[in-house]
């Protein structure tokens, strides 16, 4: 029951952070960063590594959590 009680807490996390992401990248305007290096260019950027990364952690956890679905992970 760990197993599940870890992916209950680290999703919402990931998926809170996909919002936050997302929500920031909304705010900087909702294009691509251009080579500037005023502070809008920066803020899309970073919103959008965010997106990416928070994306990512997100099919992580849920990947890591498939297994234990389908498995009893105290089988003998």
């Amino acid at each position: 029951m760990t197993t599940y009680r870890t992916a209950d807490i680290a999703s919402p996390s990931a998926a809170g952070g996909l919002y936050l992401a997302w929500h920031s990248w909304r705010i900087a305007g909702p294009q691509w960063p251009d080579s500037g290096g005023d502070p809008v260019s920066r803020s899309r950027f970073m919103a959008l590594s965010g997106l990416m990364l928070s994306g990512f952690f997100t099919l992580v956890i849920i990947a890591q959590w498939l297994p234990a679905l389908f498995l009893d992970p105290c089988a003998k």
